[in-house]
């Protein structure tokens, strides 16, 4: 399967919220996995996603932690940012 390159055209601040449920059945429907880890790694790239970013499942809300801790490592401190 060829890999799509999409990105977000977002204007200002934006409320991303996951519910991983509806994303884990997708998977039946589009015949692929989804990665918990790709598509959080793939969601920092938008800077402003990570003024908020919800998931509903406590493995997802792990990894979250652990990638947001490195980001801010590396750059500067996001505003409020509270899982």
């Amino acid at each position: 399967m060829k890999e799509e390159k999409f990105q977000f055209k977002l204007k200002g601040k934006t409320l991303l919220c996951i519910d991983w449920a509806n994303v884990y059945g997708w998977q039946e429907n589009l015949d692929w996995k989804i990665s918990a880890d790709k598509l959080i790694e793939y969601l920092l790239f938008y800077k402003k996603f990570l003024e908020l970013i919800s998931i509903s499942a406590p493995t997802l809300r792990k990894n979250l932690k652990i990638l947001l801790t490195h980001y801010r490592k590396k750059k500067k401190k996001i505003n409020d940012f509270q899982l």
